[in-house]
């Protein structure tokens, strides 16, 4: 039951990051020095305000949690930008309403 359970949740994750984004969104391990801008961009084509799309990330590292928000820059893309403080393999998880 639970596998069925969780197989269930990922289709549905899946669905919503092919209709928030129009696509499954490649993971791809970027080199980025410490202190140094990361970036990652999004194409979705909103049809009302996009300036009212609310997008964020939390990246992680070794305990340490920081949530970013993204913005609207135009053409159908949404950008989130980061710049971490520590040397090492950081994660992140994107959110979007």
């Amino acid at each position: 039951m639970k596998k069925i359970i969780f197989i269930g949740c990922l289709i549905c994750w899946l669905f919503q990051a092919v209709v928030a984004f129009g696509g499954i969104c490649n993971v791809a391990v970027q080199h980025v020095e410490c202190w140094e801008r990361f970036e990652i961009s999004f194409k979705h084509a909103e049809k009302g305000n996009p300036f009212l799309v609310k997008l964020s990330a939390t990246f992680a590292y070794n305990g340490e949690k920081k949530t970013v928000d993204g913005f609207y820059d135009g053409n159908d893309i949404y950008k989130i930008r980061f710049m971490p403080t520590n040397a090492g393999e950081w994660s992140y998880t994107t959110s979007s309403m």
